[in-house]
């Protein structure tokens, strides 16, 4: 689980940190989830740019535990952050 006070707030500090996890799609999966938990203002979210990490969290899910639970996970991103995934699927 990672808390929020280890989230990157830097875009290419996030992106690095998404980077070192890369042996490890748990983990990667688990500072995604995470960092869409996060209330941050808007240009937080214009600056890190998460659409790559969220379509490969969903490739993840899709392909170890199924389409259907992909599809949940695209659907909590939706519900969590409407607007960012207006911006990123439409």
């Amino acid at each position: 689980m990672v808390k929020d006070q280890e989230i990157p707030r830097d875009a290419d500090k996030w992106w690095d940190e998404y980077e070192r996890l890369r042996f490890s799609e748990e983990r990667r999966l688990a500072l995604v989830n995470a960092t869409l938990d996060l209330e941050a203002p808007e240009d937080f979210w214009d600056r890190i740019d998460i659409f790559d990490a969220v379509s490969n969290a969903f490739y993840h899910i899709a392909s170890t535990e199924g389409a259907r639970e992909g599809a949940k996970f695209l659907e909590k991103f939706r519900s969590r952050k409407p607007r960012l995934y207006e911006r990123s699927f439409h």
